[in-house]
């Protein structure tokens, strides 16, 4: 019972958090038009494995919904994969609801989380959906919301020209179909450790227990800074250390680093590079 209390109450602070930094972005909601935003006509920013995405901050997608009206081709771009057919004779689509139901495709160690339940959006209460987490594997994917949308067709009969206004809900139907919005996102390989190389640096050992060393070929007397920062993007050690014209070698203590993957940045005159570091006690 005291475990499900502590992630419960773990749960309600996320929750808390989250809503602290997830707001609908002002100028979409100033447009007025119904969607999520930013358009998937863009991609998804790019990320790396083994590297929290975005330096931990994700990226936020916002779901809009409006009493504006929109045209037929206007709806066509912004919902391209709408499962209802459209009624002859329709001048204006009104989204009035709109909801996430789940998210496929995300790289393995990447999730997201809506600022209201059930990411559901409606005009009096906007919508966002935050993505981010640390990729383990690069690649190409194609990440799609599966979204359920209601609305109104309203238009004219066809010959008659009957003023009509139709009702519809995506989740109202038999097989519940959604529409899909898709976004492109890559993920790139963590070169880190074949450029810290590539610079003529060594760190060794790795994995490290009570301290690591680097071998710079230095060829004059320098003033070096090493940062360590965790997978999360948050800096955990940084200082400044001289580097010898002779030897090139300086070492860092990680006593104080828990048990983990970390990122080592080493900067010296021209020379900025990084390295993968594994701490293990």
């Amino acid at each position: 019972m005291k475990k499900l209390s502590t992630l419960l109450v773990a749960s309600v602070l996320s929750a808390a958090s989250f809503a602290q930094t997830c707001t609908p972005d002002a100028l979409f909601i100033a447009i007025g038009l119904p969607g999520i935003y930013p358009l998937p006509t863009s991609p998804l920013p790019d990320g790396t494995a083994t590297l929290s995405y975005q330096n931990g901050a994700g990226v936020t997608l916002s779901l809009l919904t409006s009493n504006q009206s929109l045209d037929p081709a206007t709806f066509a771009a912004f919902f391209p994969n709408f499962p209802v057919t459209i009624p002859p004779g329709v001048i204006g689509i009104t989204i009035n609801q709109m909801s996430v139901v789940s998210i496929d495709g995300l790289p393995a160690g990447m999730s997201y989380v809506c600022l209201h339940p059930g990411c559901e959006s409606v005009p009096a209460s906007q919508n966002c959906i935050k993505i981010s987490g640390t990729p383990t594997t690069p690649g190409d994917y194609t990440v799609k919301l599966n979204t359920h949308l209601a609305g109104i067709f309203e238009g004219t009969v066809p010959v008659i020209g009957t003023p009509y206004s139709q009702s519809f809900n995506t989740q109202s139907l038999p097989t519940s179909p959604t529409a899909p919005i898709s976004y492109d996102m890559k993920i790139k390989n963590d070169a880190s450790v074949a450029e810290f190389t590539a610079a003529g640096l060594n760190l060794y050992p790795n994995p490290a227990s009570d301290l690591f060393v680097i071998a710079y070929p230095a060829t004059h007397a320098d003033m070096a800074a090493i940062e360590i920062t965790d997978m999360a993007g948050k800096t955990v050690y940084a200082t400044s250390k001289s580097i010898q014209s002779e030897g090139g070698f300086t070492s860092v203590e990680t006593n104080g680093l828990p048990n983990g993957l970390y990122r080592v940045t080493f900067s010296a005159g021209s020379v900025h590079t990084a390295s993968k570091l594994v701490v293990s006690k």
